[in-house]
């Protein structure tokens, strides 16, 4: 396996997931990731950035 692409984030699949599914904690991490995430993804960060305001 050859490594093409290390991004500057420490997000990986696994803490992605583990947001995604309910915890909280991850979201600040996966925020760093926002870039790299897709159109869905970012919709679901920015909801869940939102809640975390309210």
């Amino acid at each position: 396996m050859r490594v093409l692409d290390r991004p500057a984030h420490s997000v990986t699949v696994a803490g992605l997931m583990a947001a995604l599914t309910g915890a909280r904690d991850e979201i600040p991490a996966v925020v760093a990731a926002r870039e790299h995430l897709g159109a869905r993804g970012r919709d679901w960060l920015d909801r869940a950035l939102g809640a975390m305001r309210n």
